[in-house]
Formats: C-alpha cells, sequence, structure tokens
C-alpha cells in the first residue's frame, strides 16, 4: 500500500515537539526519574540541591533554553517585521506565552524563516548547527552545511 506523506504536516509535527523541547516543557522530573531508574545519561539524572537538600534540581541541558535566552528569543520573534497575511498567527500564539495552535503553514515558515534568525547565539553552536540541520533537511533547495 502505497503513502502520502504530506511534508508540511510532517514539518509541523517536528517544528512543535523542536519548539517544546528548547522551552523545556518535556524535560520534567518524571522524565529524569525514568532516565535514573533504566540506568540512562547519569549526568542528567535529578539532584539534591545545595542550599536546601530536601529539594531536587534539574540539571542544565543545552538544548534548553534558560529563563534569559528564552526572553530574548520572544523579543526577538516579536521584533520581526514581516508582510500582513505572511504568517499571521505566529504572533498570536506567542503573545500567549507559548507556541501551540498554529496551523501547518504557520510552523513551516516558522521553523524554515523565524527559528534560525531568533535562536541565533542563544545556544551553543553544536546544538544551534544540529537543529539548522534538521532544518534544511525539509528544505529541498537547502545547501548541505
Amino acid at each position: 500500500m502505497r503513502h502520502c506523506l504530506d511534508v508540511m504536516h510532517v514539518v509541523k509535527n517536528v517544528c512543535e515537539n523542536l519548539i517544546h523541547t528548547i522551552f523545556g516543557e518535556k524535560d520534567k522530573k518524571e522524565v529524569k526519574r525514568d532516565m535514573e531508574d533504566q540506568n540512562i545519561d547519569p549526568h542528567l539524572w535529578l539532584f539534591r540541591n545545595p542550599q536546601n537538600p530536601m529539594r531536587w534540581m534539574l540539571p542544565h541541558v543545552n538544548f534548553v533554553l534558560i529563563k534569559w535566552d528564552l526572553s530574548t528569543f520572544q523579543a526577538r520573534f516579536k521584533s520581526l517585521k514581516v508582510p500582513s497575511d505572511y504568517s499571521s498567527s505566529t504572533t498570536i500564539h506567542l503573545s500567549t506565552g507559548r507556541l501551540s495552535g498554529m496551523k501547518a503553514h504557520d510552523w513551516h515558515v516558522f521553523m524554515q524563516q523565524f527559528l534560525p534568525l531568533c535562536l541565533q547565539r542563544l545556544m551553543q553552536e553544536n546544538t544551534y548547527r544540529a537543529i539548522m540541520c534538521l532544518n534544511g533537511s525539509f528544505d529541498k533547495y537547502a545547501q548541505r552545511l
């Protein structure tokens, strides 16, 4: 049986999950506990707070933006000027503080054009390049890095 995959919807799903990961919405304590139970990546397990041993802390990972970088990301995104009806719902959905509920075309424009601008110099170079390679894999005219 032949399958027909709509690239625009694949981009939407990938970009939506990528944004949730970058914003830290997928990096939860439950995930870290599961990693510890399965003995995966000990450097990413929860650890006790040195000032308050009753509290657990999440280790920082380089693919999640810290609060300062997240506010910089949002400020950059809000300051972008695009023609009217180019990608209208992206600015509406970011004003709520989360990027969700956008249509497939808006996610596609966000992934291909807005994400590289907004993430520039906010992450480590290797993480940024990996995201841009993923981004370029959806563009049939993308040049290899």
